[in-house]
């Protein structure tokens, strides 16, 4: 409804008008174009509008229709929002797809020639007689090291164009958030795990074990890094029965993410950090 889009505070709003309960600033977008289309009574299509809501922006699409009697007088607007944040986030996805895409076609263009050459001089150099030359032996090894690496790297740019295919397994979703952490426990000195598993988490679940370990595992880091290496992370589950889904919830002690970027967290490769 237009009242959960809009996040409007209070449910007894049938009958207000459009001033009282459009009369916060972020709302002023709306409300002025509601009065110029009844001033003018004018006829709007699909305008775009930001509303920040606090925890994450939200993109709406604003149209406008007047009313008119039997005897065409103007008698009102009809007032129209549609909720277009998924759909402009999926957008936003399908444009990263689109330049993995090239980037990894780019890459892999020069690489393959490249990766090829390093091992015919490596294969001619065993072939010569007496000791190869050292520093070229060394370099055309390091060449094909390298390449492998950047080819690995290309994958997983094809990888996220494609978007990975979920194996779906029985698995122990504790099991799981157990290998993430103990990844991390002794490595970082000055960090502290609080990690809290309910016991009405059945168990197995179906996931796919190896997705979900990289989801944990990149969520602890960005908070080990965000903390600065120094701090506590809790991690607690737990399970909703009406909703039947199994609840995760991870908190670091850092300072938090700023509104701004929090409508910003699930484009690929945002970052907050200066090396990206």
């Amino acid at each position: 409804s237009a009242r959960e889009m809009l996040a409007l505070p209070g449910k007894n709003i049938i009958g207000k008008s459009y001033k009282d309960i459009l009369s916060l600033s972020k709302y002023g977008e709306i409300s002025k174009s509601i009065e110029l289309g009844i001033q003018k009574k004018y006829r709007l299509s699909d305008k775009e509008i930001n509303i920040n809501s606090g925890a994450q922006d939200t993109a709406l699409a604003l149209s406008l229709s007047p009313l008119r009697q039997s005897n065409n007088k103007f008698s009102g607007l009809i007032v129209v929002l549609d909720n277009l944040t998924q759909l402009i986030k999926a957008q936003k996805i399908a444009a990263w797809k689109e330049v993995a895409q090239r980037v990894a076609h780019e890459i892999k263009n020069p690489l393959t020639p490249i990766q090829l050459s390093a091992e015919r001089i490596i294969k001619h150099l065993k072939k010569k007689k007496g000791k190869p030359d050292e520093i070229i032996d060394d370099g055309a090894n390091t060449i094909v090291q390298e390449a492998r690496t950047i080819k690995a790297l290309v994958d997983e740019f094809s990888n996220f164009a494609r978007m990975p295919k979920v194996h779906m397994q029985s698995t122990d979703i504790h099991e799981i958030i157990e290998q993430a952490v103990s990844l991390f426990k002794g490595l970082f000195k000055d960090i502290e795990f609080d990690v809290l598993y309910s016991l009405s988490v059945p168990s197995p679940i179906q996931t796919d074990p190896e997705q979900m370990k990289r989801v944990f595992i990149n969520i602890l880091d960005n908070a080990i890094h965000a903390m600065n290496k120094k701090g506590e992370i809790k991690i607690q589950t737990s399970f909703e029965k009406k909703e039947q889904r199994v609840k995760i919830e991870i908190a670091d002690s850092g300072h938090g993410i700023s509104l701004k970027d929090k409508g910003k967290l699930f484009l690929p490769h945002f970052s907050t950090k200066k090396k990206g």
